[in-house]
């Protein structure tokens, strides 16, 4: 008697099973669907994070999990990647499964369907701004200060010649940038930039000789002047993306530029006579005053933000800035005559470093 009760006990369990187990099978995920206008989906379950998405009305979904007043759910972005986002319980409504209705033996009067009132939107608080600071690191490279100036002036009723030349060179620098988003995709920055550069100079003089005419020596000396600036940016950043990892914006600007630079002060030479008067010179120091340059100019920029996380992220961007200017040259003001030295401290720049958003 105990064996065949045990047999039917076993066979009460798989029979048992075999019903309850398909509906297990088929079990479908709950489902909710987009109630209200301008619904965000958001990278974290908090009102305070990231919105990376805003689903029409209509829009379903199916649930993940439950977290407080938050449900999880799987969207697919615009690069065709998906990923985790959160929606507010108050921007949906759980999608209850249709029902199979068997078809009626005989016709069944049709009554006029009553439109369902939508939902009223209910007022989202929008985030409030938030900071993003970058940090360009030892990438801003820039072509500034240089010139070409030639200065001329009667000596000895013949004409004296004194070169001044510098060139642009690229220089290594720091730079660090703020940003407030105040609407979105659009960004107020501000931010700095030093860069120091022993630029390369060359200087030549043609000199009368006092006792013969038409006898011009001359010669020429490299020098190495030093250049220095602190660059202040502000301006406006458009995002023209506000999803996926590769973000490009443009944007525009003013720039404060304060420099110091070294200019030609005065040309130290020895000059050589010989028995027949003619004569050669050499020279042998070229010495510099610092000079103070302040300019206000302009700038544009483009770049692109690759993100890694919401938090973080790396940056490239070019900039030109233009901004040029006129200084009396310290060597023509000895001789009374303060001819001007054009100088441009702008030119093309490009930095690359990682921004941080707070």
């Amino acid at each position: 008697m105990k064996k065949k009760f045990k047999g039917k006990v076993l066979v009460c369990l798989i029979m048992a099973s075999l019903i309850i187990l398909p509906s297990f099978i088929h079990a479908q995920k709950p489902k909710i669907k987009v109630a209200v206008e301008n619904a965000s989906i958001r990278i974290k379950p908090d009102a305070e994070s990231e919105a990376i998405a805003s689903p029409p009305v209509g829009t379903v979904f199916e649930v993940e999990a439950k977290v407080g007043e938050w449900y999880e759910i799987r969207i697919r972005t615009e690069v065709g990647v998906s990923i985790t986002g959160y929606i507010h319980e108050m921007f949906v409504e759980i999608e209850k499964p249709v029902e199979k209705i068997p078809a009626p033996r005989e016709e069944v009067k049709k009554w006029p369907v009553q439109p369902v009132p939508k939902p009223e939107p209910q007022e989202v608080t929008p985030p409030s701004p938030r900071i993003r600071a970058s940090i360009k690191l030892a990438g801003l490279s820039s072509r500034q200060a240089g010139y070409d100036y030639k200065y001329s002036t009667t000596l000895y009723n013949e004409t004296m010649t004194i070169t001044d030349s510098v060139s642009n060179q690229f220089a290594l620098g720091f730079n660090l940038e703020l940003g407030v988003f105040v609407i979105k995709n659009i960004e107020l920055t501000a931010g700095v930039s030093f860069l120091s550069k022993s630029l390369e100079g060359v200087y030549s003089l043609n000199l009368p000789n006092n006792y013969l005419y038409n006898d011009i020596a001359y010669d020429e000396a490299p020098a190495n002047p030093n250049l220095k600036v602190t660059l202040i940016n502000f301006g406006i950043n458009f995002h023209l993306l506000s999803a996926g990892m590769l973000r490009p914006y443009i944007g525009a600007g003013g720039s404060y530029i304060m420099a110091k630079m070294d200019l030609l002060d005065e040309i130290i030479y020895e000059e050589t006579f010989y028995t027949d008067y003619t004569h050669t010179i050499e020279i042998t120091e070229v010495q510099f005053v610092e000079t103070k340059i302040n300019k206000f100019g302009f700038n544009v920029r483009a770049g692109i933000n690759f993100e890694f996380t919401s938090n973080i992220s790396l940056f490239a961007e070019g900039r030109y800035v233009v901004a040029k200017t006129e200084v009396p040259h310290p060597l023509t003001s000895k001789f009374d005559e303060n001819e001007k030295l054009n100088i441009d401290l702008g030119g093309a720049s490009g930095c690359f470093g990682i921004r941080f958003v707070f």
